[in-house]
């Protein structure tokens, strides 16, 4: 995150130490893009998104449009104190949240 200080005409942001008509704004990146430099040239930067490479290795996408991850959480050791049952529910993997989908899909350029 960055922080920037902009103008506040209205002077409701600033604090006891700042001057009332400047407050610090945070800006988050949430989506990453690279301009072409041959296209900064020509005046016309088209960004470009990028894939979030280690969320593509670990999630696929349905036809459907559903997010499914290729393992559970708590199924990295210690399995031998667990149920039978438990290692069989615990042994497929699982779909995403509806939210948590939604941010996926985004990151993987769907969305």
């Amino acid at each position: 995150m960055k922080s920037v200080l902009r103008p506040d005409p209205a002077g409701l942001l600033g604090s006891g130490r700042r001057p009332l008509h400047w407050a610090v704004v945070m800006l988050e990146c949430s989506v990453l893009s690279v301009v072409r430099p041959e296209m900064v040239q020509k005046g016309q930067a088209m960004p470009k998104q990028k894939t979030h490479k280690g969320l593509k290795k670990r999630v696929r996408v349905t036809a459907k449009g559903k997010v499914k991850r290729s393992r559970k959480a708590f199924t990295g050791h210690l399995m031998s104190g667990r149920s039978a049952k438990q290692r069989r529910r615990l042994r497929s993997g699982g779909l995403l949240a509806k939210a948590e989908a939604t941010a996926a899909k985004r990151a993987l350029g769907l969305g």
